[in-house]
């Protein structure tokens, strides 16, 4: 299917788009395209205001503030637990787990990191201890996602080669099926041609393009 640029005439109340040839045509509408983000910060020309964008429109992802969504900030591991907890329709009910002592029962994450232990998709460290504001790694979270996947009984077989990815050794031995299998998919790219930065900490700007890259390539 091809698309064909087409304008809106209000007052007339029709499509106007202009063909060398008949056939048949479909008109649909791109609510992204026409969704409107509030956050000063994304402006429209970078590489992440489709996928700010999308997880705005989603309520995947919302700013930190009404008017900002600080997309150079360090994503952290109350952030991520909460996105998919968003994605599931913020569960409720689940199997009931152990507190964990660096968890507020009334904070704006906790019932997401609940949520995403009794689902195995994130651990705590320890029993008691969950870290929920350190800052989540780009390793990290093509781990986290994988664990979702397989949670929703995706399929994460795929695998790619890293192996023209300089800094490959650099991938944690626990992590690297999980980096190998988000490549594979498109989901985690390089932040060059080739350099993963497995070590580096996840932006939310680089959340929100994987997250958008992720519905529309895994979750579909």
């Amino acid at each position: 299917m091809n698309r064909v640029s087409s304008t809106y005439d209000a007052k007339k109340e029709c499509v106007i788009f202009s063909v060398n040839h008949f056939s048949h045509y479909r008109v649909t509408y791109d609510v992204l395209q026409a969704w409107e983000i509030p956050y000063a910060d994304v402006s429209s020309d970078t590489w992440y205001e489709q996928a700010v964008k999308y997880v705005d429109y989603h309520n995947y992802m919302r700013g930190t503030s009404a008017t900002e969504f600080l997309p150079e900030d360090t994503m952290t591991r109350a952030m991520i637990v909460t996105v998919l907890w968003r994605i599931e329709n913020e569960p409720k009910s689940f199997d009931a787990i152990a507190e964990y002592d660096d968890v507020d029962a009334q904070a704006w994450y906790a019932q997401a990191v609940r949520w995403a232990t009794s689902k195995n998709i994130v651990r705590g460290y320890s029993e008691d201890v969950f870290g929920p504001d350190d800052m989540l790694t780009r390793e990290q979270l093509a781990q986290i996602l994988m664990n979702y996947a397989n949670s929703k009984q995706l399929d994460t077989r795929m695998q790619a080669d890293l192996t023209s990815y300089l800094d490959e050794e650099e991938i944690a031995d626990w992590a690297f099926e999980a980096v190998s299998w988000a490549n594979a998919q498109g989901v985690l790219t390089g932040t060059t041609g080739d350099v993963l930065a497995p070590k580096d900490s996840a932006t939310r700007a680089q959340v929100a393009a994987i997250i958008m890259r992720f519905m529309e390539t895994v979750y579909q």
